[in-house]
């Protein structure tokens, strides 16, 4: 199974529609329309598997997970590692 997902959530995306002035979501939208065309390109991708991270439906559920995790207490903060470096 190889499904297509779109990140509209990630630095790539946010830093593209930051430059042209549009929200992320909306980005993610147009950009992904062009990929869609390489549909029949031979690739093994399971298009009616398509995601996108700014689908409520899609980041609802991952927070749902999450959640549920936390109950559990398989989420905890700690300190970490640091690399000495920060993007800001």
């Amino acid at each position: 199974m190889h499904p297509m997902g779109w990140d509209a959530f990630g630095l790539p995306a946010e830093n593209a529609a930051q430059e042209r002035g549009v929200d992320p979501a909306a980005w993610t939208a147009a950009t992904s329309s062009d990929a869609r065309r390489t549909e029949g390109a031979g690739l093994s991708i399971d298009w009616s598997r398509e995601l996108a991270t700014c689908d409520p439906e899609y980041y609802g559920r991952q927070q749902a997970w999450f959640l549920r995790l936390m109950e559990r207490g398989l989420v905890y903060r700690r300190e970490g590692w640091s690399t000495g470096t920060r993007s800001t």
